[in-house]
This record gives structure tokens, sequence and C-alpha cells, in this order.
């Protein structure tokens, strides 16, 4: 079974913050759940995944590059956790209108091995650099290879121009961790992906949107393939 762990804190920004993949065979203490989120030492690799068959072609695609690094950007469902929500968006353009019917995001579980009970894609539009009015949002059980999940949605018409998309795990602590989603080093052009923790439970001061180099200290871009059914 395939292990996860996380990078040294560098601060108390980053608590619980960051997942690395990794295949250690044994497990010790850092691995498992503890009454809170938490940061454990680990070595830095990248995590395993597999592209998706392209079922229609592709309305954005950012699955190069990927750093190694998973952010957390999950749904706390257990009671007493909702200090840690926490949400990541990436940036991407259209240069038509374009019906996305599905939403493939590499990830990773840390601190527990999941399965996520359902997933949640928004989407918004740009508001000047950072994500503004919500265009979608649909929670959905999409299928889950050990924290990369290919998530069908009812279409979604994304008009010509920038939106933004955040993927979101929902799943308890307790029982299966947390859920880090893959950065790669392609930021495409506008700069890092977005992340916030509304309820500032790891004192990052990122209640609202802000950049993850700014929030938890590393850049990137969250990798996500939007699917398209058809464009007009």
């Amino acid at each position: 079974m395939r292990r996860s762990r996380v990078l040294p804190a560098m601060g108390a920004v980053f608590a619980a913050l960051l997942a690395i993949g990794s295949f250690a065979s044994s497990a010790d203490a850092s691995h498992g759940n503890s009454a809170t989120p938490k940061v454990a030492s680990g070595h830095h690799m990248v995590a395993q995944h597999v592209s998706p068959a392209k079922k229609h072609g592709n309305c954005y695609s950012n699955l190069q590059n990927d750093t190694g690094t998973g952010i957390l950007s999950q749904n706390f469902e257990d009671s007493g956790y909702d200090i840690y929500d926490s949400a990541g968006a990436v940036y991407f353009q259209v240069t038509k209108p374009c019906f996305v019917d599905l939403v493939y995001a590499p990830g990773v579980y840390f601190n527990g091995s999941g399965p996520a009970d359902s997933e949640t894609v928004t989407f918004y539009t740009d508001n000047g650099g950072v994500p503004g009015s919500v265009i979608n949002s649909q929670t959905v059980v999409g299928a889950d290879a050990f924290g990369t999940f290919t998530i069908p949605i009812a279409p979604v018409r994304i008009p010509a121009g920038s939106a933004w998309v955040s993927v979101v795990a929902n799943m308890y602590f307790a029982s299966g961790g947390e859920w880090g989603w893959e950065l790669s080093s392609n930021t495409k052009g506008h700069g890092d992906s977005m992340w916030e923790n509304p309820g500032n439970g790891f004192s990052s001061g990122c209640t609202t949107w802000g950049d993850v180099a700014t929030c938890v200290g590393y850049s990137g871009s969250f990798m996500v393939q939007l699917e398209k059914q058809y464009q007009q």
C-alpha cells in the first residue's frame, strides 16, 4: 500500500498542509491519525498517477511537471474540525465556450489512506486574478485511485476567457486522514494557484483566497484536466 508523508514545518503556517507521496513499507507514529491534523517529516517524492482517457478532448489540462507536493484541499466532516476546512483553486483559460463534464485531479492521502466520501467541484469567474462568483458547484462521488480523482459532473458551460476551478475532498479526518491536491511547477502564465482556510486553523492568515506561495510556502499550479463534452 502506498504511504504518504509530509514535509517538515516552516513555521506554524504549514501545520498539516503538505502531503508528500512515498512508498515506505513500514508505518510509524507520524503516519497515523492524531487528535488534530499535524505535520510529520518524510521523503519528497512525486505521487503516482495515470493520465485519464480523453473522452471528447480537453477543455484545459495542466498535468505536467508534478512537484510531488500536495496541498490540503478538504472539507473535514468531523465535528469540531471546521477551522481546518481548506480549499485550493486553479486558474485556467479557454478560447471558446466549453462544456466540462469530467474533472481529473491528481492528489495524495496523508495522515491516513482515505478514501474520500465525495468531492466538491466548483467553477468560479475570474475576479482580477482571484476566484470570483460561483459559476457552478457540484458534489459527486468520483473514481478514486489512491487520492487521484476522476470526477464525472453534469456538463458545465464555461464561457470563453478566464475562470477558476476548485476540487475539495469531503472526508472524516478520524477515518480517512487528509487529502492533498498535487502541485505542478507549470503555472500557465498566471502565477500561483490560490488557497484559503476560512477558519484560520493553520494560522496562515489566508481566511480568503491567497496565493499558495504566500499561504503555505510552495509555488505552483494545482494539477487538473477538464474534459469537454463539446464546444459551440
